[in-house]
């Protein structure tokens, strides 16, 4: 039977309780003593309180009635040590009471042969008093089984009860779970109340067998058959549909193997992913199954089409055991959802052009479907007939292909419409080289290129003329051919009442000049080069060495600068590292001979306490002495990874971002290979309060986090880690007045505000990144690290 205590399933345990029997005669007593006023005993020594009681009403559950003659035994317990309180004999059409010390709290049952009935609590009142409890009785029934021959075959199968899907209602038994001896034959038998069930049949250690509605009749018995004994892990759970027909024929579940985004594409690991995802269909009743599923993190996701898929991430599977979902896949039909933009038309007066891809749930990867990409109506009106909610990447351009608006992570609901308010600028005004007119194009935004990648072009006298989508500070990009002008600015845009500002730009009158080579002195045409200023930049610029890998910029802005470049070949990457450089205004620096030397190729492993960790994605860039661009690595599935350094490079960053463990940067010595990174699960969530970032001045500054003293970027890492784990972050300048970080490991972490060139520059050089409005704790396993960041003074009070 049910035994009294074990492991839980959700929901309440089906036990058995003991019970006992009441003597009718002392019940007739109990009856004429409560009709007697209570009697309280003046002292110790006296006589001492009447007791309470409690009177049992036992009835059949399940459709089925008692026998018209029956015997048992009725009894109270104590809920804690399961002891016997007190006990009487219960018989058929006899009223049955059992009586202890009042106030007590205890367990009553009934215990009669051929029955299960569980022991439900009470509370005994007051001296004298007579409280009810009633009881529900079920007819037992026998399930019997096989297991077939093996060397470890266990001694005992664990069967737990669930109330079959197509169960009648206030039919269903309680859930429960017990253990049923094998015998030498592989036979195994236990009783049952008589029910219709699902019922999961586990031989530990193998993998649970699950039967659907079995039916246990009374005093019969079922025969369940020979039960597999299969090794290794499993998921089981169940799809349900909601809002639609369940077509459990065309409906698949499919399991991939949990991975980070972000890492260069690899055919080989593609193929490894391909390889290991399992795709199963599910029973009538919804319920599926998946068996030899490798140790790690997953995918896991329900489709029936045309409705909207479910997914669950994140779904870790230990050695040799069962995950069971804890709620079942919901699937729902897709919505019409609705998009609105403020004001309707462009600045021209042209329809806005708009364009929207939907994020996986729970993770940082885009739907390679684009939902929708074309143009709103003449009301700013944008209608998606059939999606599912969600967040989605959102961008709005004016009839040229200039972005004025771009959501991260913009919303979608059902029945809700999805505004977005655009104020755009009327900007005019000149560029000057020193003090002289420029002719330049100039490009405004971030990311490269500006807002779009057709320029806004000055004339002879320096005058230009553009809409932008929003006022306040804008990093601008700008070349000229004539003098070879290259150069990036930050500007502040303000507009008076009719949304009009004025713009006048200043490029400092200098020169940095210099040749790109190849050991040996080849010259290396065509290298990258990037430029990072410590004061008054816009990020880090990427310019071009000619064919003779000769460079000549100028515009760039005075004091220090560092300088760095790349070239690739058909073999692999050389680089150089940075050098700092002094340019003054109205002067040159130069010529700088920056030196390519071949990257080498590192390797590492990815681990844990579990084993190897398949599917991270690791960034790594020097500690010091090089250009602030992230390089990318995939882990295999043994955990392996490599990639390219620069040569005679200092220590390293590493960063692995794996689903399931803590985000952890890590600091490695070149030539200690391979590079052994140890990820843990425990982690905390940070929690980064800013409210002046949604002022759109503040758009020239960034938040600078630092774990452990190691500066971390947020943008291309932090942001992509927040929305892996359902956080959905926004990055500065998306309107986000708190940004939410979970799973980064405990340790000391701190985060300041500062110019976007400034910390461009320290991620260039390897220098110490400023601390000037900075907030610091200490994160611990499980909790939450508040950190309200000071508004800089560059903001003003």
């Amino acid at each position: 039977m049910f035994p009294p205590t074990g492991r839980r399933l959700p929901g309440r345990m089906l036990q058995l309780r003991h019970t006992a029997d009441l003597n009718p005669v002392f019940a007739l007593g109990v009856l004429a003593l409560l009709a007697s006023p209570p009697v309280v005993p003046p002292s110790e020594g006296a006589a001492t309180a009447p007791p309470a009681c409690v009177r049992f009403e036992l009835a059949a559950k399940g459709g089925f009635s008692m026998p018209k003659r029956w015997k048992g035994v009725a009894r109270l317990y104590d809920p804690e040590t399961l002891e016997v309180v007190a006990e009487a004999a219960a018989v058929s059409n006899r009223t049955t009471v059992v009586c202890a010390a009042a106030g007590r709290s205890v367990e009553g049952a009934v215990e009669v042969a051929g029955f299960w009935i569980r022991r439900e609590p009470v509370t005994l009142g007051a001296p004298g008093s007579l409280a009810s409890l009633p009881l529900r009785a079920w007819p037992l029934g026998t399930i019997t089984g096989s297991l077939a021959a093996a060397k470890d075959r266990p001694t005992a199968v664990e069967v737990t009860t669930l109330p079959a899907r197509g169960a009648r209602l206030g039919a269903e038994p309680p859930p429960g779970r017990m253990d049923c001896p094998v015998d030498a034959g592989g036979r195994f038998s236990c009783d049952l109340p008589a029910a219709l069930y699902d019922l999961q049949i586990a031989p530990r250690p193998f993998v649970p067998a699950y039967l659907s509605g079995v039916r246990v009749d009374p005093a019969a018995r079922r025969e369940l058959g020979a039960i597999p004994m299969r090794r290794g892990a499993s998921i089981a759970g169940w799809v349900a549909v909601d809002g639609a027909r369940f077509e459990p024929s065309r409906t698949r579940v499919r399991l991939r193997p949990g991975t980070a985004s972000g890492a260069p594409p690899n055919p080989h690991r593609t193929a490894q992913v391909e390889g290991a995802t399992m795709e199963v269909p599910v029973r009538g009743d919804g319920f599926f199954q998946l068996v030899g599923v490798p140790p790690g993190v997953w995918e896991l996701e329900a489709e029936q089409p045309p409705l909207a898929p479910a997914r669950e991430s994140g779904l870790r599977v230990e050695p040799e055991t069962e995950t069971v979902l804890r709620e079942p896949l919901y699937l729902r039909p897709k919505e019409a959802l609705a998009l609105r933009i403020d004001p309707p038309l462009d600045w021209s007066g042209a329809r806005w052009q708009v364009a929207l891809r939907a994020w996986v749930a729970g993770t940082d990867r885009l739907e390679p479907k684009t939902v929708f990409e074309g143009n709103a109506s003449e009301d700013g009106e944008v209608r998606l007939g059939s999606e599912p909610p969600g967040r989605f990447l959102l961008s709005v351009k004016d009839a040229r292909g200039a972005t004025f608006f771009s959501g991260f992570h913009f919303a979608l609901a059902a029945g809700q419409e999805g505004r977005v308010e655009i104020r755009w600028v009327d900007v005019a005004g000149r560029l000057y080289l020193g003090k002289k007119p420029l002719a330049a194009k100039l490009w405004f935004g971030f990311g490269g290129r500006g807002v779009s990648g057709e320029p806004v072009e000055s004339d002879a006298d320096g005058a230009f003329a553009l809409v932008l989508p929003f006022e306040g500070s804008w990093p601008v990009e700008i070349e000229a051919t004539e003098g070879g002008v290259r150069a990036q600015l930050p500007a502040l845009v303000e507009a008076d009442r009719d949304r009009r500002a004025r713009l006048d730009l200043r490029l400092p009158d200098t020169r940095l000049f210099g040749r790109v080579s190849l050991v040996g002195g080849r010259p290396a045409a065509g290298a990258k080069l990037f430029l990072g200023a410590e004061e008054g930049g816009a990020g880090v610029l990427i310019a071009a060495a000619d064919s003779m890998g000769e460079f000549s910029l100028r515009g760039l802005p005075t004091g220090r600068v560092a300088l760095a470049a790349e070239w690739r070949d058909g073999e692999g990457t050389w680089s150089a590292p940075a050098e700092i450089v002094s340019v003054a205004d109205g002067g040159e620096a130069g010529p700088v001979d920056l030196v390519l030397r071949r990257k080498v190729r590192l390797s590492g492993r990815v681990v844990s306490a579990e084993g190897p960790v398949a599917g991270a994605v690791i960034s790594a860039w020097p500690f010091g002495g090089a250009p602030g661009v992230l390089g990318r690595a995939g882990s295999e599935r043994d955990g392996t990874f490599t990639f390219d350094a620069p040569a005679e490079s200092g220590p390293l960053v590493l960063v692995p971002r794996a689903p399931g463990f803590a985000l952890r940067a890590f600091v490695r010595p070149v030539g200690t290979e391979p590079l052994v990174l140890e990820l843990s699960r425990e982690a905390g969530t940070l929690e980064v309060v800013a409210p002046w970032l949604s002022d759109r001045k503040a758009m020239g500054l960034a938040l600078a986090y630092f774990e452990d003293g190691i500066a971390l970027p947020y943008g291309n890492l932090l942001a992509r880690w927040a929305m892996a784990e359902g956080a959905g972050s926004a990055p500065p300048g998306d309107g986000a007045a708190t940004i939410r970080i979970p799973a980064l490991a405990p340790g000391r972490w701190e985060v300041c505000a500062l110019p976007s060139y400034s910390l461009s520059f320290s991620f260039a050089t390897g220098g110490d990144v400023p601390r000037q409005a900075c907030a610091g704790g200490t994160l611990t396993n499980g909790a939450t690290l508040r950190l309200e960041v000071p508004k800089p003074a560059a903001l003003g009070h």
